[in-house]
């Protein structure tokens, strides 16, 4: 698969995709997961320290690959957390049913629910009448055009990370992918104007350097311009 095709189909749908973080944050987390997944779970706690570490400068996402031939209750829990998302508790959902995946039940299901009280008529009717089932698949169908075979699964900015030998992996690609705009705006930065330009007295106070102080984040963003 070609790495623009990757990243298109790693790239996040505003409508149906879970993120919480910045829609312009300057690196995207993905991860392809299944809430009854013991590796998954696991993995949470890394997720939340590279939110906290990178704070606005990432966004983290969630897509459903439940693996319904391990877990019989894997797509009924996503299905679950998409009758959340409905009403406005994706996330709050999502941490309850890793909170306690090892005994995830159809009962616990719907206590989770009830717990972050939940409309649940909306989520006994929407579960009952399998009302996020095509979402859930489609997730699915497209965990399957990436080729994905394993929980957790994550991509950087459209990258695949391998995790299969720690999680400090996808710190790392992190890490790496901030580096690399910098790196490029750096480079943007540094090219001079165009000789036809007005260059116009900066009113920014100097830096130590002698160049107006540019921050981090916006820094980053000329090189898209």
């Amino acid at each position: 698969m070609t790495s623009t095709r990757q990243k298109q189909l790693t790239s996040l749908d505003r409508i149906t995709d879970h993120a919480l973080g910045p829609a312009d944050a300057e690196v995207t987390v993905l991860e392809y997961g299944d809430f009854t997944s013991v590796a998954c779970a696991e993995a949470q706690p890394c997720l939340a320290l590279l939110r906290r570490e990178f704070g606005d400068e990432i966004r983290v996402a969630f897509r459903h690959f439940p693996e319904r031939a391990i877990h019989p209750l894997a797509e009924m829990a996503a299905e679950a957390s998409e009758a959340m998302a409905a009403q406005g508790k994706f996330w709050p959902y999502h941490d309850l049913l890793f909170s306690h995946h090892a005994h995830l039940s159809a009962t616990s299901i719907r206590a989770d629910a009830e717990q972050l009280e939940a409309d649940m008529r909306r989520f006994d009717a929407a579960l009952l009448g399998h009302a996020y089932l095509q979402r859930v698949q489609e997730q699915m169908e497209s965990a399957r055009l990436l080729s994905i075979r394993a929980m957790p699964t994550f991509y950087v900015n459209g990258v695949l990370v391998d995790v299969s030998f720690g999680l400090h992996h996808l710190t790392e690609a992190v890490e790496w992918a901030l580096r690399a705009l910098d790196d490029r705006a750096a480079r943007r930065y540094a090219q001079p104007p165009p000789k036809d330009s007005a260059v116009k007295p900066s009113t920014d106070k100097p830096s130590a350097a002698g160049r107006p102080a540019v921050s981090r984040q916006a820094f980053r963003r000329s090189a898209d311009t």
